[in-house]
């Protein structure tokens, strides 16, 4: 029988120190992401271009945790050579950040809409309802995945990228609704920007559940697709 060969104690302590401040990163990264689509959504409703512009210049804070983390992965893979659940963690860290810089250009592309509409010119009540409803079910999904990638919960990874599912009859009713029942203009252009916001919501939590795929591969080593 082969002998497992075991890193040095001071080698797996760097390694876990990393891990830990990576993890912490991914975490603020996930924050700030809330943050930024929580507010996108609010200039969206409230037509507030400051706080539209807001989502928008903070979004490089949200790139550069993401380089950070990238960095801090390429640096740990090199130098330590993890195995097992410390380089899944690695692997997943990479991904994860991918997947949440994403869903925080998806709440920039909201926010640029919001600047478009700032004075309310083709907004209806009916369209704002429908976003409202749809993004607290993509910002609950994020919290929650948050709380997943803590302790990398493979059961609350799954219960996260079940809860997507509710936004499926959502999406659909948006799509099929009378154009004129979401836009006060009559013109495609209108109709088009604020269908990309639903496109927008769309993928987020496509991307959250993607998320929670990275979760459940550190938890128990399994490649599933959600």
């Amino acid at each position: 029988m082969s002998k497992v060969i075991e890193k040095p104690t001071h080698i797996k302590s760097l390694v876990d120190d990393t891990l830990i401040e990576i993890n912490e990163e991914l975490l603020l990264m996930i924050t700030k992401t809330i943050k930024s689509f929580e507010n996108a959504i609010n200039a969206l409703d409230k037509g507030d271009n400051k706080l539209a512009m807001k989502v928008i210049n903070k979004d490089n804070d949200i790139n550069h945790l993401e380089e950070q983390i990238n960095y801090s992965v390429t640096i740990a893979l090199a130098k330590y050579q993890p195995m097992a659940t410390d380089l899944r963690k690695l692997i997943a860290a990479l991904k994860i950040s991918n997947d949440v810089e994403r869903i925080a250009d998806y709440a920039k592309s909201i926010a640029n809409t919001a600047v478009i509409n700032a004075d309310r010119t083709f907004l209806t009540d009916n369209f704002l309802l429908k976003t409202k409803e749809m993004s607290e079910i993509v910002i609950d999904m994020l919290k929650k995945s948050e709380i997943a990638i803590k302790d990398y919960d493979v059961n609350k990874a799954y219960k996260v990228a079940s809860s997507g599912e509710e936004l499926d009859a959502l999406l659909k009713d948006a799509f099929k609704s009378n154009p004129f029942e979401l836009v006060k203009e009559d013109n495609v252009e209108s109709y088009i920007e604020l269908m990309s916001v639903v496109r927008n919501l769309e993928r987020a939590r496509d991307h959250v559940k993607n998320v929670c795929e990275s979760v459940i591969f550190v938890g128990n080593g399994t490649i599933v697709e959600l």
